[in-house]
């Protein structure tokens, strides 16, 4: 006889599913009246499986009575003689994901009976289950039975099946899918853009960690509502399945949280908008760079330069980390980064908080961080600094993307006015205070933020030697001197 396995997520429907099929399908007298006519019977796998609770639960949702101390020899024969005589026809077995809970020889033997009961009665079974495992470890670790027979059903052969999962992704675009003590420093660290090599290495995460690698990305679906829409058949999209894209540069919208059905795209617009919450123009250029990466393996910066697949994902990932490390650890380029964060987000490393990995990060701060990551990479590949400054007098190019950045000469004098301007006290340049990188970069176009911080630094210092030296390094730091506010 056909069988049916249902599985779902919890609050997916399932029960209201074979409730409205058993209501279609009651009960009815006999022809001789004697007794009922079942077709359908639903019951539900005991918390604690045991064959006799299975039985003693059958047997309730039967109506039929049973004693409580029984052989199971007994009830079970007493079950397949009701369940014949009603002339059940499709058993539904609700919650079958329980008889996991028992040992492996448990396991077998409901498996066994599951089995007896089909052949014995010649009817058909219908489990209704939870996934035994969560569809992102699917995705992790497909099941070489999983794909044979997605093979025999589709002639899809299963090098291509185990592509299209993440194993796909190993080890050209990610070393591995599992979380290891030295993946973070290994691939990203792999390339430098902003620090040295040197202090690269010094900041080490010191847990497991696995690149690219996100649950609430696994777990939850993002894609585009319009990719969706204009689909025949609306299906995932490879590149949407790590967080290394926030945005869909095809439509210009960010990627939000989407329910794919089965079946036609007409069914798709009966759940979701086709308009969406539009993408900032960097969040688009590196969301598109990285795109056509994930899917050509090679991409092209605007002066024509490739650059494959496997080295923009990892020189991607080290420069994200660069842009979310706190000031001290980013020392020698925090001048680049502050000016990136404040065209994004008005101040440095903005509502961040503690350090964390960026697949750590809550879904919209990891948008943010992709959008500073894209100012700088879009800076970069026209030819210029993020910031024009003393400190930075050499533009980058495109090509010099591909090397760590030296560091800046004037970073200890940098160190210097950054701490007197944090111990100075209260200032009009609240709340720029708690960022001096931020106020350093902002004094540098704006003379009233120029005026106060040196203000701030000269105070009651009235010596000429001080005060030139104080001046010389603001000058190095590209900070005009304002000595009067309205000069």
């Amino acid at each position: 006889m056909p069988n049916l396995l249902i599985v779902g997520s919890t609050n997916n429907g399932k029960s209201m599913i074979i409730e409205k099929f058993r209501r279609a399908h009651l009960s009815n007298p006999s022809e001789e009246a004697d007794h009922e006519t079942i077709p359908i019977v639903v019951m539900q796998m005991p918390s604690e499986p045991t064959v006799a609770r299975f039985y003693a639960l059958l047997m309730a949702q039967l109506g039929a009575p049973f004693r409580l101390h029984v052989r199971v020899a007994d009830i079970e024969h007493q079950a397949l003689r009701i369940l014949r005589a009603v002339g059940v026809r499709i058993l539904v077995i609700d919650e079958l994901h329980n008889m996991l809970v028992g040992r492996q020889s448990t396991q077998r033997e409901f498996l066994n009976l599951i089995r007896f009961l089909g052949n014995e009665l010649q009817i058909a079974i219908v489990g209704v289950a939870l996934p035994s495992t969560p569809m992102s470890n699917v995705d992790r670790d497909p099941p070489v039975a999983l794909l044979d027979r997605l093979t025999a059903q589709t002639g899809i052969s299963l090098p291509q099946l185990r592509a299209m999962t993440l194993h796909g992704y190993v080890p050209f675009l990610i070393d591995g899918i599992n979380p290891t003590e030295t993946a973070f420093e290994v691939y990203g660290g792999s390339f430098t853009t902003l620090m040295s090599p040197a202090a690269r290495r010094r900041v080490p995460l010191g847990r497991p960690w696995a690149p690219w690698v996100d649950p609430k990305w696994l777990e939850r679906r993002y894609g585009c509502p319009s990719c969706l829409a204009a689909d025949v058949v609306p299906h995932h999209r490879i590149p949407w399945r790590l967080p290394w894209m926030a945005s869909c540069p095809v439509h210009g919208m960010l990627l939000e949280k989407v329910f794919i059905p089965t079946g036609p795209s007409q069914a798709y617009a009966e759940y979701h908008r086709t308009i969406g919450t539009p993408a900032t123009p960097e969040l688009r250029l590196i969301d598109g760079i990285t795109r056509t990466a994930v899917i050509d393996g090679m991409v092209y910066l605007s002066n024509g330069e490739r650059i494959s697949a496997a080295v923009w994902v990892r020189k991607l990932r080290g420069l994200i980390d660069e842009v979310t490390r706190p000031s001290l650890v980013v020392r020698s380029a925090r001048a680049v980064i502050g000016s990136a964060w404040v065209a994004v987000a008005g101040r440095f490393r903005a509502g961040l908080g503690r350090w964390h990995p960026f697949e750590e990060m809550p879904i919209d701060k990891q948008a943010i961080v992709l959008r500073v990551t894209g100012v700088v990479v879009g800076a970069m590949l026209k030819g210029e600094s993020p910031v024009a400054t003393s400190a930075y007098p050499r533009s980058v190019s495109d090509r010099e993307f591909l090397r760590p950045t030296p560091p800046p000469r004037a970073d200890l004098r940098s160190v210097y006015v950054a701490t007197q301007i944090k111990a100075s006290g209260q200032s009009k340049l609240q709340p720029e205070m708690d960022e001096p990188d931020v106020l350093i970069v902002r004094a540098q176009s704006d003379r009233t933020a120029a005026y106060e911080i040196r203000r701030l630094l000269v105070g009651g210092k009235h010596s000429p030697e001080r005060i030139a030296a104080i001046e010389r390094d603001l000058r190095a730091l590209g900070i005009p001197i304002v000595t009067n506010i309205e000069t």
